[in-house]
């Protein structure tokens, strides 16, 4: 596909964040894409964003108590059926992964796994799961308590290089899908 027809394909990296995190992985991601010649938005879930004006999506957020932020299952259960439509990819950015194992990323895909079960028409083309982070000074004195009392894991867990060759083979992915539905 020439790089003309790859910069006509608006991809949205769409992302909740609870702590900046994960948005800072999301634009990562639309950097890299944008690289790679591809149009690529990035925005955070509450921006009121009208997925119908993009022809594909990765949808990601962090984690916390175990769960998605709201507002990203609320989005991805609305838009279901558009969503079922067009490729999708999925990322988790939590501290689960804060070391890149058997046992860690089968936890993590667990969050993934709730986001199929909340919409089961969508079926991403791909998955990421990704080392979080955490900075104990941004959170009040009770969650800093908390934190260590749960003996979390502190720092910065994010493996860039992961992230940037699943963004990379994520638009590949995305490319590939979207040539074969023209079909």
């Amino acid at each position: 596909m020439s790089m003309s027809n790859k910069s006509s394909q608006k991809i949205l990296v769409l992302y909740a964040s609870w702590k900046g995190s994960s948005g800072e992985v999301s634009k990562r991601i639309a950097d890299l894409l944008r690289q790679h010649q591809y149009s690529a938005d990035c925005m955070d879930i509450q921006s009121n964003t009208d997925p119908l004006i993009y022809d594909a999506m990765i949808i990601g957020g962090g984690i916390r108590g175990g769960c998605f932020h709201p507002k990203l299952i609320r989005f991805i259960r609305r838009y279901e059926k558009k969503l079922s439509q067009i490729p999708v990819a999925y990322f988790v950015v939590c501290l689960t992964m804060h070391e890149n194992t058997k046992e860690n990323r089968c936890l993590a895909s667990k969050f993934i796994q709730t986001l199929k079960q909340k919409a089961p028409l969508i079926d991403p083309i791909s998955v990421g799961l990704f080392g979080g982070m955490i900075n104990v000074r941004n959170f009040s004195i009770i969650m800093r308590w908390l934190i260590r009392f749960m003996n979390l894991p502190q720092g910065d867990f994010r493996d860039w290089n992961s992230i940037e060759q699943w963004a990379v083979q994520t638009g590949s992915l995305i490319q590939a899908s979207m040539k074969r539905n023209r079909r």
